[in-house]
């Protein structure tokens, strides 16, 4: 399989992630495992902005502390 077709797979995977109606920070943390497994992430995050405390948050990582 190359590339094209392996990020293909991956976003219909993410899709059906994000649609199986589960609350959104369960399905970001599949999405988070799901890059791991298949692209082999070691460390990332999934950063949001929260409108009411205007700040940045965090709502799924991989890899990184509590404190990170």
């Amino acid at each position: 399989m190359d590339r094209s077709d392996q990020e293909l797979n991956i976003l219909e995977e993410v899709s059906r992630v994000l649609s199986a109606g589960l609350d959104l920070e369960h399905g970001f943390e599949r999405v988070m495992q799901l890059l791991s497994r298949e692209l082999e992430v070691q460390r990332a995050a999934l950063v949001l902005w929260d409108r009411g405390g205007e700040q940045m948050r965090t709502v799924a990582s991989l890899g990184l502390t509590p404190a990170e």
